[in-house]
């Protein structure tokens, strides 16, 4: 039964056969079967909103970096399909690489199947590179500096569910004046299992992160 609140113009059904039906062009309701805001487009009912499952980009997770291992747990499942995980961070000791690691509840994995390729540039003074592994322990995110913030954006794909992985980081280092290391990585994990968190690390010992991690999923993208 459709419920009418003169106050805001909203209307109120329990489900699709509740919808009105006479409704005028821009009429909306929210149906409360399956969580849906609907318009009249002045022919049919448009879904707006899916309240149970929206589409698009969902913020997860959001931690702090504090210390030389970040481990970020329960942020990976089936329920999202790629996985967007920005960073900013400064590092005590200069020139240190962030790494990345999958977890399986608090125990990372170390398999040598992480895959990753990895092209470099120095703005400023015009040097490109590059590197990669066929057979890594990890899978590596950005170059962090003490002065000045680093940023990095990883995009995952698959991380939650039993299928291959793949993953992208991109991530500027800004150290003094115009002087800017940009890298990309781009890479694969070749073992089918579903991981439920990540974690952040340098390999130089002593080495400790601060600053903030945000993750985010892509529900229902493809």
């Amino acid at each position: 039964m459709a419920k009418s609140f003169p106050n805001t113009g909203a209307t109120v059904i329990d489900a699709t056969a509740d919808l009105p039906g006479s409704p005028s062009e821009g009429m909306m309701v929210f149906q409360k079967d399956t969580n849906e805001l609907k318009i009249y487009d002045g022919s049919s009912w448009i879904s707006m909103l899916d309240t149970d499952t929206p589409t698009g980009l969902v913020l997860i997770n959001s931690s702090s970096l504090t210390a030389n291992v970040n481990d970020i747990t329960s942020v990976f499942s089936s329920t999202y399909d790629f996985y967007r995980i920005m960073i900013r961070s400064t590092a005590s000791v200069n020139e240190t690489l962030m790494y990345f690691r999958f977890l399986n509840g608090a125990t990372p994995i170390t398999s040598a199947n992480y895959k990753w390729a990895s092209a470099q540039m120095y703005v400023g003074s015009g040097f490109v590179g590059g590197s990669g592994n066929n057979a890594d322990t990890v899978w590596p995110v950005c170059q962090t500096s003490t002065t000045n913030y680093s940023t990095a954006f990883i995009d995952i794909y698959g991380a939650g569910t039993a299928l291959n992985k793949t993953y992208s980081s991109l991530n500027s280092h800004h150290q003094a004046g115009d002087y800017i290391d940009s890298r990309y990585f781009i890479g694969a994990f070749t073992t089918g299992t579903a991981y439920t968190g990540f974690r952040l690390w340098a390999n130089a010992g002593g080495t400790t992160f601060t600053g903030t991690v945000k993750v985010y999923g892509y529900r229902n993208s493809i």
